[in-house]
């Protein structure tokens, strides 16, 4: 029988950007698709760290990263649909890259 590890550092997520992506789909539910305008909004929050406490750099990073990766499913919860998944994080990156260059946000 295997061993655990001595700590949750000693284990590599398959895909380090799952984390990230699992932050921004949260909210998502089944097969609805985002507006446009909820998709700007969560850019913003990116960007401002409203919402999100990580620098836009990794959310960025992690959604170019997700949508090139080949991975079959982005999201590890069930009521996720892939293609909604993907869609999302497209429109994503294409409104953080229509905001840049990125301002600092106030508090960071």
């Amino acid at each position: 029988m295997d061993e655990a590890p001595d700590s949750v550092d000693a284990v590599e997520p398959p895909y380090p950007w799952q984390g990230y992506i699992h932050m921004l789909t949260y909210g998502i539910w089944g097969d609805v698709l985002l507006r446009d305008d909820e998709v700007v909004g969560i850019a913003e929050d990116l960007i401002e760290q409203r919402t999100f406490t990580g620098p836009v750099d990794n959310y960025y990073q992690a959604a170019v990263d997700a949508l090139a990766s080949g991975c079959p499913r982005l999201s590890a919860l069930d009521h996720h649909d892939d293609a909604v998944v993907r869609d999302f994080l497209a429109r994503l990156v294409r409104a953080l890259d229509e905001r840049r260059p990125w301002t600092r946000p106030p508090f960071a």
